[in-house]
């Protein structure tokens, strides 16, 4: 069943990688996402619980009606889907970015200041005082409150400013102010998901535009795992610096696995709580 699922995302990745459906379409990156998933649990099946067939075959369905739908979509016309830079693009600009970047920057303090606070008056710049800050919201259940708006908010105008630089070649110093202080709320934030969220929000839509090829997209991925392995290594997860290169890869796929294919094993299992 499992290769059969395989095979059926492979083929609707192949098929959606055509020259006329354009790069990063809606229907390369679900394939993609699902044959690197699939592909994952099958060279390690043995080392997670099992999987009744019955839920490979509800997932089978569910990817064949996206390959029936890919099939259908790819022969409206000749022309396919095509998405290229000449498509047009509302960007605010002017006064409105500009404020909406400034409360992004003024919330910057107050969110230091409720990292201290959470770390317990630790300096989250040490190994020590990032753990802290880190236990104090996955274990504690505690939280920034509504400054984490904020650090949302910097991340989709760093977005808009990396498009907008991509395309008049302009704005370059606020597009670098942008995305420090992207940074300085994925820091505070702990979390490595934010890593990837502003790594999608700024490389698809150059990708999808026509502003980055192959090269500018191994660079970018590049870039973007350093980071996820700092934020690893300050926290303790996946990547220790007492631990030798060997320990630290397998505790790295170890851990990657629990955020790749671990919540899609998890959904196989029905568990009754309470009585």
């Amino acid at each position: 069943m499992v290769e059969i699922l395989l095979l059926v995302v492979f083929i609707g990745f192949l098929l959606s990688s055509r020259q006329s459906m354009g790069i990063g379409n809606p229907f390369q990156v679900y394939f993609l996402i699902w044959f690197f998933i699939i592909g994952v649990y099958s060279l390690s099946s043995d080392s997670f619980i099992p999987v009744s067939p019955e839920f490979f075959f509800l997932i089978l369905v569910a990817k064949v009606l996206s390959f029936v739908i890919l099939l259908v979509a790819s022969g409206k016309s000749n022309a396919g889907i095509v998405i290229n830079q000449a498509s047009v693009v509302w960007v605010p600009r002017g006064k409105i970015l500009l404020f909406a970047q400034l409360l992004a920057l003024v919330a910057i303090p107050l969110t230091y200041q409720k990292a201290r606070e959470l770390s317990g008056g630790t300096d989250i710049f040490t190994v020590e005082g990032y753990m802290r800050l880190r236990s104090s919201m996955t274990e504690d259940g505690q939280g920034f409150g509504i400054l984490v708006y904020f650090s949302i908010l910097s991340h989709v105008i760093s977005s808009i400013r990396v498009v907008d630089f991509a395309r008049r070649r302009t704005g370059g110093v606020l597009l670098l102010i942008s995305v420090l202080s992207s940074l300085a709320y994925i820091y505070m934030g702990t979390g490595r998901t934010y890593i990837l969220l502003l790594g999608l929000l700024m490389v698809i839509p150059l990708v999808v535009f026509g502003f980055v090829r192959v090269k500018g997209l191994v660079l970018s991925a590049l870039i973007f795992m350093l980071m996820f392995f700092g934020v690893a290594a300050m926290t303790a997860k996946g990547v220790a610096v007492d631990a030798g290169s060997s320990e630290n890869a397998g505790s790295l796929f170890n851990n990657m696995r629990s955020y790749t294919v671990a919540p899609l094993i998890a959904f196989s299992r029905l568990e009754r709580i309470g009585s």
